[in-house]
């Protein structure tokens, strides 16, 4: 279980590992991480959805909104950041796409001002009204 490619950060034998979605990266080396868990109401039995935010230590920036992620609890890292991310699982299929070398070949050419054709219906009569006044004057 030890793994030598984990960040400093990361105690030797981590306490708590959990595993989320990654919904905001705008942070500096934080990501925030939804975990979602599914628990049987006592009286009714419905089964309900629970989800937590965790403030998640990213010290290289590595990871994107969308992607899964499992991280482990360490030391206080600052007042609201008391876990430190582990490893990416499954990157989001949004930054695949981003990857791929020929991305120009799938994007329709941009339409230009000169090759688009001016649609001016208050300058143009239509064909009814001047029928209509040609008719009577006749």
């Amino acid at each position: 279980m030890l793994n030598t490619t984990l960040p400093p950060q990361v105690p030797q034998r981590p306490t708590q590992v959990k595993t989320g979605k990654v919904v905001s990266d705008k942070m500096e080396k934080t990501v925030v991480v939804q975990v979602n868990t599914f628990r049987r109401h006592p009286l009714y039995g419905q089964v309900m959805r629970q989800s937590k935010r965790y403030m998640v230590h990213d010290e290289h920036n590595t990871s994107h909104i969308g992607d899964e992620v499992r991280f482990c609890l360490c030391r206080p890292i600052s007042r609201h950041k008391s876990w430190v991310l582990m490893e990416i699982t499954r990157p989001s299929r949004s930054q695949m796409r981003v990857q791929e070398e020929n991305t120009s070949d799938y994007r329709q050419p941009a339409e230009t001002a000169e090759t688009a054709e001016p649609t001016n219906e208050a300058a143009e009569p239509t064909g009814e009204a001047t029928t209509a006044t040609e008719g009577e004057t006749a």
